[in-house]
């Protein structure tokens, strides 16, 4: 009598007393007495899972039923990841073919819950929280292999191999809030004997304990202090440290060391993995800390810091492989004396540059001035390098662009990346000389030329009306009377 007397008050908190009367609701059975037994149909549609009309005209519930079988630690709810694309995303429109209400069967402690929702509702909720259907279709994009993925503290995402992709939502957080009708029956009534549930029960979150500092210690044989303040001693490191100090429900500064020494240990294993299945992998560790930001943090910077080492470390090395310390370094020769004759034919050249320079003939002025910065003109380098900063930042990107790939002395290397950051006003003549001594002495002066040939012409080209539009203006352009 104490279940019947709730489900009658149920019915009446839910349901409107004269649509009873009327027989409106027809997706509830009558007991003989005239009273509506909720529990009896929602045990009927959990084990048929028909479409039931629930009033008059029109409109129709029909209902998709799901039994969460499994409960995770905090309340999260296990559903197949190709239910909610095909069924929940795909409910929204009241198609006459798919569910728009889901009877959600769940257990809390020795009772059954019995809840409805909308559809669309959840389908808001989700939206409310980041989840679409396209975030979902990104996430099956990712690698088959003990993933853990998340969408917050009250979501997380699974993509195990050997098993369908699934997602754990909060009840709390997705349903509570938006449900039509909730009641409960405890697991002891003799009707829930029929349904035949195959209950799994109550399951802990995916994934290990976080290891203590000694075991990660000994995984990372005894150098899991050093490999921690060697992060936190980077940008990077404190970076994701401050992002973590943001969160006072997980973070404590002994819990953020573990996770640094437990990206350690997974790159230590697998140098070459990738962000993804480093994410993944971690996500598993760390049980029950759920996938916060910052341990997403940790994991990112933590690899791209030793990205950034490797990186460094091939440079250096490419850079050992292209010096020459045998000779006299370029920037420290003596400059050869001139015969007069150079001096006239650079004289011509310079006076050839500058009348094609004023009359606008740029590529020609170009290229008088690279034929004689040749015979180590230092007026012709200042204006090819005042007329490449019209278009680019400084000629000397373009010289240590060709420089790179020669083998050379260090002190002619150093001086050039000295020159590089200086505005072109500010470089004195014994300066240009010295430039002009080391691009010279590794014969790389023609392809400079060349390439500042090159960025004029497109930069010509691209202020060309005809060029950029061969066939008129384009349909999007505004054009003023």
């Amino acid at each position: 009598m104490a279940i019947l007397d709730n489900v009658k008050k149920l019915i009446s908190d839910v349901v409107f007393p004269e649509m009873i009367e009327a027989g409106m609701i027809s997706s509830f059975s009558a007991t003989p007495d005239k009273r509506f037994d909720f529990i009896a149909q929602a045990l009927k549609e959990m084990k048929n899972g028909e479409f039931v009309k629930t009033w008059r005209g029109d409109a129709e519930e029909r209902i998709r039923v799901v039994v969460c079988d499994k409960v995770y630690t905090g309340g999260l709810l296990e559903f197949d990841l190709n239910f909610l694309l095909e069924e929940v995303f795909g409910g929204i429109c009241n198609q006459n073919d798919v569910a728009n209400t889901m009877l959600l069967v769940r257990k809390s402690g020795n009772d059954l819950v019995f809840s409805w929702i909308r559809l669309r509702d959840l389908v808001w909720r989700m939206d409310g929280k980041m989840m679409t259907r396209s975030s979902f279709m990104v996430l099956q994009q990712l690698p088959k292999g003990s993933v853990t993925r998340p969408f917050g503290p009250f979501a997380i995402f699974l993509r195990d191999e050997g098993y369908p992709d699934r997602a754990l939502l909060s009840f709390k957080e997705y349903f509570a809030d938006s449900c039509l009708r909730v009641f409960q029956i405890n697991l002891d009534d003799a009707r829930v004997r029929d349904v035949d549930l195959g209950w799994i029960g109550n399951q802990e979150l995916p994934g290990t304990e976080l290891l203590s500092k000694e075991e990660l210690d000994l995984r990372l044989h005894g150098t899991f202090s050093s490999v921690v303040r060697g992060f936190m001693s980077t940008s990077r490191g404190c970076f994701a440290h401050d992002n973590a100090l943001k969160d006072p429900t997980y973070f404590s500064q002994d819990v953020f060391e573990r996770v640094v020494g437990s990206v350690a240990c997974l790159i230590a294993e697998e140098p070459t993995i990738k962000q993804y299945s480093l994410l993944a992998k971690i996500s598993r560790m760390i049980a029950p800390l759920p996938m916060c930001n910052w341990v997403t943090d940790i994991a990112v910077q933590y690899k791209a810091m030793l990205d950034n080492q490797i990186q460094t470390k091939i440079k250096q090395q490419k850079e050992s492989e292209l010096r020459d310390n045998s000779g006299v370094p370029f920037v420290d020769q003596s400059m050869e004396c001139v015969s007069s004759k150079m001096m006239r034919k650079t004289a011509q050249l310079l006076s050839r540059a500058e009348r094609a320079q004023a009359e606008g003939r740029t590529e020609q002025a170009i290229i008088s001035c690279g034929e004689a910065s040749a015979y180590g003109s230092v007026q012709a380098f200042r204006i090819l390098m005042t007329l490449e900063s019209e278009i680019n930042d400084s000629l000397l990107d373009i010289i240590m662009g060709q420089l790179d790939h020669r083998m050379m002395h260090d002190k002619d290397r150093d001086f050039i990346r000295s020159c590089v950051m200086k505005p072109v006003s500010d470089f004195r003549d014994e300066e240009i000389v010295k430039i002009l001594q080391v691009i010279n002495g590794h014969s790389v002066l023609d392809a400079i030329v060349e390439e500042v040939l090159t960025t004029h012409k497109e930069a010509k080209d691209a202020m060309d009306s005809d060029w950029m539009f061969p066939e008129g203006h384009d349909d999007g352009e505004c054009l003023d009377d």
